[in-house]
């Protein structure tokens, strides 16, 4: 059974309101490069600024202006300050000025090495990140991720974290399966899994996982698998197969390991529509009839 875009797009609330823009407790994300977007808070569009992460489910973005004025407390126009109270005024929990990524990056690795996070080799040029998940159930957690976004390692554009794979994670945990005893031992394969953030998020509470996708990114994905399960009672740690859209003898050998899976799930894959009759072929061969 698979989960249609528009579920996800409706699960996910891509947008967080205004009325619910809460500062979310540690673990903190950092914001650290500038890029373009639409402003929440002052609504002009395609300007520079800065997601701010630990603002909403996943993040918002807000343009330079208005990030300098929650740092330096200058007060905002008088059009602004009409639809922003008081109240509401724009609170960030990083500076604007970060180090380099570089820089930054060699930190967060002695970080995750002082404190024991992980015991397998991170190779060089990957980007480590800490998601924080379920923040709107009772398992609220953590998922650590190698990535490799200026694709050092990994050519592959899912090398890189999207952002659907965290709105896929929560929309399975928190409306599809609202009681952990759902997902205990149920069968999950994972279409296009990139960096596993969805596989290894259920994994953690107790589903059986199969996370696929080309064979040149099982290693990504057996990497982060390694530095989210290195000790006992972390939950059931996903399995990693190759699986190429379009390929009888992946399917065939995927159905003859596994015996066939309760849900296929997967994010944002539907983007190169050159390559959707290879991705219907590839459900038809893993979807069995229900008897």
């Amino acid at each position: 059974q698979a989960c249609s875009q528009s579920q996800l797009l409706r699960a996910g609330n891509l947008r967080p309101p205004r009325t619910s823009m809460t500062v979310h407790p540690e673990p903190m994300a950092t914001s650290l490069s500038m890029q373009r977007g639409h402003c929440l808070r002052c609504g002009q569009k395609w300007v520079l600024g800065k997601i701010e992460p630990n603002l909403g489910e996943y993040g918002a973005f807000f343009c330079g202006a208005c990030w300098d004025e929650a740092i330096s407390g200058d007060g905002a126009e008088e059009s602004v300050a009409e639809r922003w109270s008081t109240d509401e005024r724009l609170k960030v929990t990083t500076s604007w000025y970060q180090p380099r990524e570089s820089e930054y990056q060699e930190q967060e690795r002695q970080r995750w090495i002082e404190s024991g996070l992980v015991s397998v080799e991170i190779p060089d040029g990957l980007s480590l990140q800490r998601i924080h998940v379920g923040r709107q159930t009772v398992h609220s957690r953590e998922i650590r991720l190698a990535s490799d976004t200026l694709h050092q390692q990994f050519k592959s554009c899912g090398a890189s974290l999207w952002l659907a794979s965290r709105v896929l994670l929560d929309f399975l945990e928190r409306d599809l399966f609202p009681s952990p005893a759902d997902l205990k031992g149920l069968r999950i394969l994972e279409l296009g899994a990139g960096c596993g953030l969805p596989g290894i998020g259920l994994g953690q509470l107790g589903a059986d996982v199969v996370m696929t996708d080309v064979a040149e990114l099982c290693p990504l994905l057996q990497l982060n698998v390694g530095i989210n399960f290195c000790a006992a009672g972390e939950g059931r740690a996903p399995r990693v197969a190759p699986l190429a859209w379009g390929s009888c003898e992946d399917a065939w050998k995927l159905m003859q390991s596994s015996g066939g899976f309760d849900f296929v799930v997967a994010s944002d894959i539907c983007y190169d529509k050159y390559r959707l009759r290879e991705l219907f072929e590839t459900l038809a061969a893993v979807i069995k009839p229900e008897d």
